[in-house]
């Protein structure tokens, strides 16, 4: 209560003071909202209201009556918005996957583009070609690879 007592006088001083100064800038505001008023009473609203009596009785009825199916639409609604939140979050993790995949591509790009500057390109095609041959040794189950074979065939390519 004391807050009340301490409160009063300071928002009677405040309106006094600076309400009044303001008021003639206030008006046309104060107009356009009360004639909006009145015409939201006048056009509107006998309009409106025995729609809203209607929606009103037959929503009440209804809720009274049979309430498995108030159970229904809110079961209906609340799977709608869970599937569009989990829609909304797989969207985002396939955006940031993806964002992953193509950042990993272009640098791995990069990474061979200077490895190619720093080695130049005959000793990079001749590094390639050499862990080409390891990974096809390796996955196609063969544990050496006879080097002096394949030259005798001529199979690699020397300038």
């Amino acid at each position: 209560m004391d807050y009340l007592q301490d409160f009063f006088p300071q928002a009677a001083h405040l309106y006094h003071n600076y309400y009044y100064s303001f008021l003639p800038y206030l008006a046309p505001f104060y107009r356009i909202l009360l004639s909006s008023q009145s015409y939201f009473y006048r056009q509107i609203f006998p309009t409106l209201y025995p729609i809203y009596v209607l929606s009103n009785n037959a929503l009440h009825s209804l809720s009274t009556d049979a309430p498995d199916i108030i159970t229904l639409a809110v079961l209906a609604i609340a799977l709608i918005i869970s599937f569009r939140v989990l829609d909304y979050m797989r969207r985002t993790v396939m955006y940031w996957v993806g964002l992953a995949i193509r950042m990993g591509l272009w640098l791995t790009l990069g990474v061979l583009g200077v490895y190619v500057w720093q080695r130049g390109f005959d000793q990079s095609v001749e590094d390639f070609g050499y862990v080409l041959g390891f990974l096809v040794c390796r996955f196609s189950n063969q544990l050496l690879l006879d080097v002096e074979a394949l030259e005798s065939r001529d199979m690699f390519w020397e300038p």
